[in-house]
C-alpha cells in the first residue's frame, strides 16, 4: 500500500523539533526514523508520509496541523533560568514542554474565568531585592491566613504541602506538581503574570523539598521575578542579580517556615542551652518545622547557635543524603486505577485549576470533550473529578 505524503512547511519542523530541545538524532530515535531521513524532511529533500507526521506531532507535543503553516508563529518565551549550574545544564524537553504547558493553562485559566465571570485577585503582597527577605513575611502570612499552629501540629509533611498548596490556590495562584521531571532540570519555577500567577514543584522532590520550593517561588512572584530554580545557591556574597534574587528567596522561605524567635524558643524549651546542638537536636527541629534538616543547620548557623565548621560538616552529610535520594528515585510508572490516575491528574494541574475547567464544563461553556483535552482526562471520568474537587 502506497502512503500518502504530506506536504509539510520544512521550516516549521526544524522550528518545532529547535524549540522542544530535540536534536536530529534524539527527534529520529523517537519517530522510529534515521537522522538522515529526518534531516531531508527539514531541507525539504522528501517529505513524511501522514502517519509520520503524527509520530513527530506527539514527540514534539504540537497539533500536526502546525507543520502546514506558512511560518512558525513567535518563538515562545520561557521563565527566566535562576538555575546555579545553567549554563552546564541544557533543558530536556519534557522540561521545556512543562513550560509551555503551565503558561497554556494559566491562559486557559484566565479566558474561562473571564467566560464564568469570576473574577480572579488582581494585587498581591510585594517586595524589593533591595528589602529585607524577612520584612514581606509579617503581609504574606496575614495574606495568606497561614495557621502557624497548624505548622506545629501537624507531624506529616505531605499534608502540610497540602495545606500550604491550598493556601495558595485560595489566593488564586495555580499551583501545579510536575512528573517525571529530573530534579537536575529543576525544583521549581514561577510565572508572576497576573490573573493567576503560577508556581510549579517537582514532585520528584522530597515533600520537604516541595514545602521550600513553594514558598521560594512564592518570593519570586512578590518580586514579580517569575524563573526556573534549583535551589542550590548558598548564602554567600552573590555575584550577579540572578544570585542575589535566588538567595533572596532561599531566605524569605527558610525564615517564613522557621521564624528566629520560633526557633530560640523550641531551643530553650527542649534542650540545656549548655549542650551543644548534635545531629539529634537537627533532626527533631525539622520534624517540628517541617522543613529539611539543611535548612534548620542553616538556620540555625545564620543565628550563631552552630558554628561555619559545625554547619559545613553537617552540610556534607546531607548532600551525601541528597545525593542518594536522587539517585534512588525511580521513573514513576502508570497504572493504579482510575482513582489513582483521577489524584494524580489533580497534584498535576492543581485543584485552582481543575475546579476553573469544570465549573466551565457544569455551566455549559465547554463540552465534555474540550473539558477532557483541558484536563487531560478522560470524559468518563469527569464527573468522578469534579465530586473529588467539588466534595459532592
Amino acid at each position: 500500500m502506497i502512503s500518502v505524503k504530506a506536504k509539510i512547511n520544512p521550516t516549521l519542523l526544524t522550528w518545532a523539533r529547535e524549540e522542544s530541545g530535540h536534536t536530529i538524532e534524539s527527534l529520529a530515535l523517537k519517530v522510529d526514523a534515521k537522522p538522515e531521513k529526518l534531516l531531508d524532511w527539514e531541507k525539504g529533500d522528501s517529505l513524511p508520509s501522514m502517519s509520520q507526521v503524527r509520530k513527530l506531532a506527539g514527540c514534539l507535543k504540537r497539533p500536526p496541523a502546525i507543520f502546514f503553516l506558512a511560518s512558525p508563529p513567535p518563538s515562545e518565551s520561557k521563565p527566566k533560568d535562576f538555575r546555579k549550574n545553567r549554563s552546564d545544564n541544557q533543558f530536556l524537553p519534557d522540561a521545556l514542554f512543562m513550560f509551555r504547558w503551565a503558561e497554556s493553562r494559566r491562559e486557559t485559566a484566565a479566558e474561562l474565568a473571564s467566560e464564568l465571570d469570576v473574577k480572579p485577585l488582581s494585587s498581591y503582597p510585594s517586595a524589593t531585592l533591595t528589602s529585607n527577605p524577612i520584612s514581606p513575611i509579617v503581609d504574606t502570612i496575614r495574606f495568606l491566613d497561614f495557621d502557624r499552629e497548624f505548622q506545629y501540629k501537624n507531624r506529616k509533611p505531605e499534608e502540610f504541602l497540602k495545606y500550604c498548596i491550598s493556601l495558595l490556590e485560595s489566593k488564586d495562584i495555580l499551583v501545579f506538581q510536575t512528573e517525571n521531571i529530573d530534579l537536575n532540570q529543576f525544583r521549581g519555577f514561577s510565572i508572576p503574570t497576573l490573573p493567576f500567577p503560577v508556581i510549579a514543584i517537582n514532585s520528584d522532590d522530597s515533600y520537604h523539598g516541595r514545602i521550600f520550593t513553594l514558598f521560594h517561588e512564592l518570593g519570586h512572584i512578590l518580586l514579580r521575578e517569575g524563573g526556573i530554580c534549583d535551589l542550590e545557591f548558598e548564602d554567600k556574597t552573590p555575584k550577579t542579580d540572578t544570585d542575589k534574587i535566588e538567595i533572596w528567596c532561599n531566605q524569605f522561605s527558610a525564615n517564613l517556615l522557621c521564624p528566629s524567635e520560633e526557633i530560640y524558643g523550641f531551643i530553650q524549651e527542649n534542650y540545656d542551652p549548655k549542650t551543644k546542638i548534635q545531629l539529634k537536636q537537627i533532626e527533631e527541629l525539622s520534624k517540628h518545622f517541617i522543613v529539611s534538616r539543611e535548612v534548620i543547620a542553616r538556620r540555625i548557623f545564620h543565628l550563631r547557635l552552630i558554628s561555619e565548621s559545625e554547619y559545613k560538616k553537617f552540610r556534607r552529610e546531607f548532600q551525601k543524603d541528597w545525593i542518594k535520594y536522587k539517585n534512588a528515585r525511580k521513573e514513576k510508572k502508570g497504572g493504579g486505577g482510575a482513582s489513582t490516575h483521577l489524584y494524580t491528574n489533580l497534584n498535576r494541574n492543581g485543584r485552582k485549576y481543575s475546579s476553573i475547567v469544570l465549573s466551565a464544563y457544569n455551566n455549559n461553556l465547554l463540552n465534555p470533550l474540550q473539558a477532557g483535552q483541558f484536563l487531560n482526562i478522560r470524559t468518563q471520568y469527569l464527573n468522578s473529578l469534579s465530586g473529588i474537587v467539588f466534595g459532592s
